[in-house]
């Protein structure tokens, strides 16, 4: 994470503050390659939503109990514990049109010159296959993209192991690839 945040300072224009807030999370079963790669899509778009005014992207790693109550605005996700991993930005926001197209390919609201709208899209395709995804948003008050990795399976992970193999495989820890 440290290595994606260093990058992310010195690719991002002096305009754009970064701010951080990461506490110890659960173990859960995510590549830091992964993270970083859902990480720096989310920051570049909250760059392009923030240009060219000076704004602040806030990243924030926090461990994330979801109980059956909250299910209403998050129908991907399961009651359970997680790491989640936030990015949020207070730059132009989204209206509801264009919130319900962000993840399609090609899908742009930028000039055809400008970009090819494939990096959330490039994102959603890691989600998809280990982690769960949400988002707020209020135009002209910014955007908050959050990524929920279950805590549950790395267990799952293990036991389908020891199944296999008699020993369980190691997996990478979120404090390895998430708090560091």
């Amino acid at each position: 994470m440290r290595d994606s945040l260093d990058l992310l300072s010195a690719a991002l224009p002096r305009n754009v503050a970064i701010q951080t807030r990461i506490e110890p999370v659960p173990p859960v079963l995510v590549s830091a390659r992964e993270v970083q790669q859902i990480l720096m899509n989310l920051c570049i778009n909250a760059w392009q939503a923030i240009e060219p005014a000076p704004g602040t992207i806030t990243i924030s790693v926090s461990e994330d109990r979801v109980a059956a109550a909250d299910l209403a605005d998050s129908p991907d996700l399961v009651p359970g514990s997680y790491a989640r991993l936030s990015v949020r930005d207070n730059g132009c926001g989204m209206d509801e049109a264009t919130l319900r197209r962000i993840f399609e390919p090609f899908f742009t609201t930028k000039a055809s010159d400008s970009g090819t709208g494939l990096a959330l899209q490039s994102s959603a395709l890691s989600l998809t296959r280990m982690a769960r995804r949400f988002q707020s948003t209020v135009p002209r008050s910014g955007t908050a993209f959050h990524v929920c990795f279950p805590r549950r399976l790395i267990r799952q992970a293990q036991t389908a192991d020891r199944r296999t193999s008699g020993q369980p495989r190691p997996y990478p820890r979120a404090s390895d690839s998430l708090s560091r």
